[in-house]
C-alpha cells in the first residue's frame, strides 16, 4: 500500500503540476491574445498616423500652391491697379487735351471770325474807295451824299455813315489814309 500510496502522491502532484502548467498556459495564451491585440492596434494606429502623415504633406503641397497661386493673384492685382491708375492719368490727360483743342478751336472760330469781318471791312473800304474817288468829283459838285468809314475814335461795327456835307471840304483835303482807322476785336 505505500507503493501504492507513494504512486498516488506522484500522480496528485503531477496532475497539480500540470494543472499550474495548464494555468500558465491559459494566462501566457490569455496575454498573448492580449499582446496580439495590442499590436494590432499598434498597427492600426500607425497606419492611420502614416496616413495622417501623408495627408499633412498633401495638404502642406496644396498650401504651398495656394499661396504660390496668392502672390500670383496679388501681383496680377497690384498690376492692373497700377495699369488703371495709369488708364485714369491717361483718361485725364485726353480730357485736358480735348478741352484745350476745344478752346483752341473755339479761339480759332473767334479769330476766323474776326478775320472774316476784316476782309469784309477791307472789301467794302476797296468799294467805298473805289466808288468815293470815282464819284467824288461830281457828287461833290452836285451835292449828293457820299458814304465813308467811320472816324478815328469811333468802334468799328463794320458800318458806313453818310459824309456830313461840313466835313466834305475837310476830308477833300485830307489824304485818305490819314483819315480813316480800322480797328478789329
Amino acid at each position: 500500500m505505500t507503493t501504492c500510496s507513494q504512486r498516488l502522491q506522484e500522480d496528485t502532484s503531477l496532475l497539480q503540476q500540470l494543472e499550474g502548467t495548464r494555468s500558465n498556459l491559459l494566462r501566457l495564451s490569455a496575454e498573448l491574445r492580449s499582446v496580439e491585440a495590442q499590436n494590432d492596434q499598434l498597427r492600426v494606429a500607425a497606419a492611420a498616423r502614416s496616413l495622417q502623415r501623408e495627408e499633412q504633406r498633401e495638404l502642406q503641397g496644396k498650401v504651398a500652391e495656394l499661396r504660390k497661386a496668392l502672390e500670383k493673384a496679388t501681383t496680377c492685382r497690384d498690376r492692373l491697379r497700377r495699369q488703371t491708375s495709369e488708364l485714369e492719368d491717361q483718361a485725364a490727360t485726353q480730357r485736358r487735351l480735348a478741352r484745350a483743342y476745344e478752346e483752341g478751336a473755339q479761339e480759332l472760330r473767334t479769330e476766323l471770325r474776326h478775320a472774316m469781318r476784316h476782309l469784309k471791312a477791307r472789301q467794302e473800304h476797296s468799294c467805298a474807295e473805289e466808288s468815293q474817288s470815282s464819284a467824288a468829283s461830281s457828287c461833290l459838285r452836285d451835292g449828293s451824299e457820299i458814304w465813308e468809314p467811320l472816324l478815328e475814335g469811333d468802334p468799328m461795327d463794320g458800318t458806313w455813315r453818310r459824309r456830313s456835307s461840313s466835313l466834305r471840304k475837310q476830308r477833300a483835303e485830307m489824304p485818305w489814309s490819314m483819315d480813316q482807322t480800322w480797328r478789329f476785336k
